[in-house]
């Protein structure tokens, strides 16, 4: 069964470990990553972020016993659990399907899982435009028509830009 937690970003290794003690066995963790480069002080350094952003999914048969879902409400490093783990555990589980179908080979989000949701605005993650923000106007094969500010531009998706839904 999974369950979705919130955890306090430093001690995401402690409350890993506080549910593997509660539970006796391993439990399966996962958190969605991708990977972005950006400028700092003219250096290109490579970032990993989360798209999930402070949450975790967690997997393990014993979540369905209310009992042990009590004992672990007071782990440390856990803020709380979303509520409806129950009745959305076929959309949790296609969740993860779906990410894990466009990961490489490191485990990091591939850019087609966010082109595959892009509706009409995203932001930069990677690149010379990173945080800039701007609406899409067409999508064609491998080009996107886009307008940043008062500037429509075409850019090339296999540049290696990296960008999300905002």
């Amino acid at each position: 069964m999974w369950i979705i937690a919130k955890y306090k970003i430093n001690e995401l290794k402690i409350m890993k470990d506080n549910f593997t003690k509660v539970l006796g066995e391993a439990v399966e963790f996962y958190n969605p990553k991708f990977k972005y480069q950006k400028y700092v002080k003219k250096n290109l350094k490579t970032y990993e972020k989360s798209i999930l952003e402070g949450y975790i999914i967690c997997k393990h048969s014993r979540f369905s016993d209310c009992s042990i879902i009590s004992k672990l409400r007071n782990a440390r490093g856990l803020k709380y659990f979303l509520n409806g783990n129950f009745q959305n555990q076929k959309e949790i589980d296609e969740f993860v399907k779906k990410c894990k179908t466009h990961e490489d080979e490191e485990g990091y989000l591939k850019q087609d899982f966010f082109e595959a949701n892009i509706q009409t605005r995203a932001k930069f993650i990677s690149g010379l435009f990173t945080n800039m923000i701007f609406d899409i106007l067409s999508k064609q094969n491998n080009k996107l028509k886009i307008r940043v500010g008062n500037i429509i531009t075409t850019i090339n998706t296999k540049t290696g830009y990296q960008y999300r839904t905002i």
